[in-house]
């Protein structure tokens, strides 16, 4: 739901997200200095209530995970940040005390995501941990918003209308079932009734499946494809 201005793909590479372009000494967004690094959005970005994202919501996002009394669990993201300035609505200038070797640090990765300010706005300092709505239905960027959230139960999801890419997500509806505690969520996880696997046969899906994929290759079929799909 929640997303940063760059991330690291499956090889390590930081490539832009919310962002048009990483930044860099070539393309002039970090200066030779490297106090400073500018960042532009992609045009066009929308919350998932449907309101533009601009660079006032990263400006926030700082102000929130800084605030004294409160703030973001990795707070250190934000070290050495003096100021952050907004020329424009797509355009973010970060002020750093002194040169940074890496200046992407904040606003990158998973850890480091944008929040919306309308949301969050009276939830600073203090007054983050009563925020408890803003935190379990957060306005996101993301392909997926929350539609339901209960702790050491449940969490749905439901596709993002207004997501950046046409066609995406490719599902409409997402559910993560999970339990009380360990135990019971793996059981939540790994176990079915013996009567939706196979009658006399052992009920954990992790050891029926290499019988299940026996018995297919000796030309045996489950009586339904849903059925089938589902268990495999």
């Amino acid at each position: 739901m929640l997303e940063p201005l760059a991330r690291f793909d499956e090889t390590g590479r930081l490539v832009p997200w919310l962002a048009e372009r990483v930044p860099s000494v070539e393309n002039g967004a970090i200066p030779a200095t490297r106090d400073a690094i500018t960042w532009v959005l992609k045009e066009g970005l929308s919350w998932s209530d449907g309101t533009p994202v601009t660079s006032a919501d990263i400006r926030f996002t700082w102000t929130y995970c800084t605030a004294e009394g409160g703030g973001c669990a990795l707070r250190e993201k934000f070290d050495g940040i003096t100021a952050i300035e907004t020329p424009d609505p797509r355009t973010v200038v970060i002020r750093f005390d002194a040169p940074r070797a890496n200046p992407h640090v904040a606003f990158v990765g998973a850890q480091s995501p944008i929040l919306q300010a309308a949301q969050f706005a009276d939830c600073l300092g203090p007054r983050a941990p009563t925020c408890t709505r803003a935190n379990f239905n957060p306005i996101g960027t993301g392909p997926f918003t929350v539609t339901d959230f209960r702790p050491n139960d449940v969490v749905q999801f439901a596709a993002n209308p207004h997501y950046r890419e046409p066609g995406k997500p490719a599902f409409a509806r997402v559910v993560i079932k999970g339990g009380g505690d360990a135990t019971a969520a793996a059981r939540a996880r790994c176990w079915r009734p013996a009567s939706s696997i196979m009658p006399g046969t052992c009920r954990s899906i992790r050891v029926c499946w290499p019988t299940w994929r026996r018995r297919a290759r000796a030309g045996w079929r489950p009586p339904s494809a849903r059925w089938w799909n589902g268990s495999r």
